[in-house]
């Protein structure tokens, strides 16, 4: 969370920030200033995180936990990019941060495509 002078908390340490979706952040290294000064905006002290509906729309933060994972898509299912997954990630605490990434895709993105290994992609036909 962030405290009443617009710096992170022990509970934002490390948090993974969505802004809210109606600003549009081309420049990916703007994106958690953004986020970040979206959050000192709103009310200092916030123990949980949660959700927020206003008139601006909604505004995600995302506390990191060990064992959590957060599951987002990065477009609609039309296809065009969801400006809705841009985020950035708060500064990790005094423990650091690991983060492990895996994506997901419904079609393949090389007309080979990789061969299969199977110590890491898991049973066949997945």
């Amino acid at each position: 969370y962030l405290t009443g002078d617009g710096t992170v908390g022990q509970k934002g340490e490390g948090a993974t920030i969505f802004p809210e979706p109606k600003y549009e952040c081309p420049d990916m290294e703007k994106c958690c200033e953004l986020a970040a000064q979206q959050l000192r905006e709103r009310k200092a002290g916030r123990e949980e995180a949660a959700q927020e509906q206003g008139e601006e729309g909604p505004l995600l933060l995302i506390p990191s936990k060990a064992g959590r994972a957060l599951l987002f898509r990065s477009h609609t299912p039309h296809l065009d990019l969801d400006s809705g997954a841009v985020h950035g990630a708060c500064p990790a605490g005094p423990g650091g941060k690991w983060v492990v990434q895996r994506w997901f895709r419904t079609t393949s993105q090389h007309k080979k495509g990789y061969p299969r290994d199977e110590k890491h992609d898991g049973p066949s036909g997945l």
